[in-house]
């Protein structure tokens, strides 16, 4: 964070790196809070069960900071709803408030719509490939908007940001 200062940055994307609640990015007060699927993974430090995962998770969300979750186990969904609703957040979740659709995937890219109540995007892609990052592309797509809705982005770029992204390494084709 002390790095992100020095250099004089006008916004990040900052990931937690374990958990959420007790993640030392929590210090920050986000624009937007963004979760991803929550699953039994690392339940030695962030609990036994989906819905104790998911409270630690929860621990992002900040009072009156829009959320933005993919679809959850009911758990796990339950979980954050009450959460956002104890912080009057609003809370935008995937196959509620947006989804994607028409998912074409093949060897070189996915192909994917994008529908919300804000606005429907038609002919993206992404070069990642699987399912999961569709949805994760979904997630993306509804944080564009809110933030636009928000004044906060100018902008969409949300076709050119999903065609660029990429992940060196990660799947990479040769």
């Amino acid at each position: 964070l002390k790095y992100f200062q020095e250099q004089g940055v006008d916004w990040i994307v900052l990931e937690t790196g374990l958990g959420g609640r007790l993640d030392a990015t929590n210090v920050v007060t986000p624009v937007l809070s963004i979760i991803t699927r929550i699953e039994l993974e690392h339940t030695a430090l962030l609990g036994k069960t989906v819905a104790a995962i998911a409270g630690e998770k929860a621990g992002i969300i900040k009072k009156h900071v829009p959320v933005i979750s993919i679809a959850q186990h009911p758990e796990a969904a339950k979980v954050i709803r009450t959460a956002a609703s104890a912080a009057k957040a609003p809370l935008y979740m995937e196959d509620e408030h947006f989804h994607v659709e028409n998912i074409d995937l093949s060897f070189r890219r996915t192909d994917f719509a994008f529908c919300s109540n804000r606005g429907n995007l038609r002919d993206l892609y992404i070069t990642q490939p699987g399912f999961h990052q569709v949805h994760n592309a979904g997630l993306a797509c509804m944080a564009a908007l809110v933030l636009k809705e928000e004044h906060i982005v100018t902008g969409t770029g949300i076709y050119d940001g999903l065609a660029g992204t990429r992940i060196s390494g990660r799947f990479q084709r040769f």
